[in-house]
Protein backbone atom coordinates (compact mmCIF):
# COMPACT_ATOMS: atom_id res chain seq x y z
CA UNK A 1 0.00 0.00 0.00
CA UNK A 2 1.30 3.42 -0.82
CA UNK A 3 3.32 2.12 -3.76
CA UNK A 4 0.26 2.12 -6.01
CA UNK A 5 -0.58 5.70 -5.03
CA UNK A 6 3.00 6.86 -5.62
CA UNK A 7 3.02 5.10 -8.99
CA UNK A 8 -0.19 6.81 -10.09
CA UNK A 9 1.09 10.23 -9.01
CA UNK A 10 4.36 9.68 -10.89
CA UNK A 11 2.54 8.39 -13.97
CA UNK A 12 0.24 11.41 -13.98
CA UNK A 13 3.20 13.74 -13.19
CA UNK A 14 1.51 15.10 -10.08
CA UNK A 15 3.78 16.51 -7.38
CA UNK A 16 2.71 16.12 -3.76
CA UNK A 17 3.39 19.79 -3.05
CA UNK A 18 0.77 20.69 -5.70
CA UNK A 19 -2.00 18.79 -3.92
CA UNK A 20 -4.13 21.11 -1.84
CA UNK A 21 -5.08 19.90 1.63
CA UNK A 22 -7.25 21.61 4.18
CA UNK A 23 -5.69 23.21 7.25
CA UNK A 24 -7.36 20.70 9.57
CA UNK A 25 -5.27 17.89 8.13
CA UNK A 26 -2.06 19.66 9.20
CA UNK A 27 -3.10 19.73 12.88
CA UNK A 28 -4.46 16.18 12.99
CA UNK A 29 -2.69 12.94 13.75
CA UNK A 30 -0.23 11.03 11.63
CA UNK A 31 -2.93 9.31 9.61
CA UNK A 32 -2.30 6.35 7.41
CA UNK A 33 -3.81 3.76 5.13
CA UNK A 34 -6.25 1.04 6.11
CA UNK A 35 -5.99 -2.50 4.89
CA UNK A 36 -8.60 -3.62 2.38
CA UNK A 37 -9.08 -6.91 4.22
CA UNK A 38 -8.28 -7.52 7.85
CA UNK A 39 -8.05 -10.68 9.90
CA UNK A 40 -10.78 -11.25 12.46
CA UNK A 41 -9.26 -12.57 15.67
CA UNK A 42 -10.87 -14.38 18.58
CA UNK A 43 -14.23 -14.70 16.80
CA UNK A 44 -16.89 -16.22 19.05
CA UNK A 45 -20.62 -16.31 18.50
CA UNK A 46 -23.69 -17.75 20.11
CA UNK A 47 -27.09 -18.01 18.44
CA UNK A 48 -30.14 -18.78 20.56
CA UNK A 49 -33.91 -18.55 20.32
CA UNK A 50 -35.28 -15.28 21.64
CA UNK A 51 -37.48 -15.15 24.75
CA UNK A 52 -40.81 -15.17 22.92
CA UNK A 53 -39.81 -18.02 20.57
CA UNK A 54 -40.47 -15.97 17.43
CA UNK A 55 -36.90 -15.51 16.28
CA UNK A 56 -33.34 -15.82 17.35
CA UNK A 57 -30.70 -13.72 19.05
CA UNK A 58 -27.02 -13.65 18.14
CA UNK A 59 -24.12 -12.54 20.27
CA UNK A 60 -20.72 -11.89 18.69
CA UNK A 61 -17.31 -11.29 20.20
CA UNK A 62 -14.19 -10.55 18.15
CA UNK A 63 -11.02 -8.50 17.87
CA UNK A 64 -10.08 -6.34 14.88
CA UNK A 65 -6.92 -4.48 13.98
CA UNK A 66 -6.67 -0.86 14.98
CA UNK A 67 -8.53 1.39 12.55
CA UNK A 68 -11.01 -1.28 11.44
CA UNK A 69 -14.72 -0.82 12.01
CA UNK A 70 -16.81 -3.41 13.84
CA UNK A 71 -19.93 -2.11 12.10
CA UNK A 72 -18.48 -3.09 8.71
CA UNK A 73 -17.81 -6.65 9.91
CA UNK A 74 -21.28 -6.94 11.48
CA UNK A 75 -22.91 -5.67 8.28
CA UNK A 76 -21.13 -8.39 6.32
CA UNK A 77 -22.16 -11.06 8.86
CA UNK A 78 -25.82 -10.03 8.69
CA UNK A 79 -26.00 -9.43 4.94
CA UNK A 80 -28.81 -11.40 3.29
CA UNK A 81 -28.12 -13.83 0.40
CA UNK A 82 -29.39 -11.26 -2.14
CA UNK A 83 -28.42 -7.80 -0.83
CA UNK A 84 -29.95 -5.87 -3.75
CA UNK A 85 -33.31 -7.58 -3.37
CA UNK A 86 -33.23 -6.85 0.37
CA UNK A 87 -32.49 -3.17 -0.24
CA UNK A 88 -28.84 -3.03 0.79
Amino acid sequence: MGQIERGVLEEERIKLENIRTNQLSSVGGKGGLRTAATPVKELKFNVSEDENGKGCEAEFSFMLQRGCYATVLLREMMKPPDPLKAGF
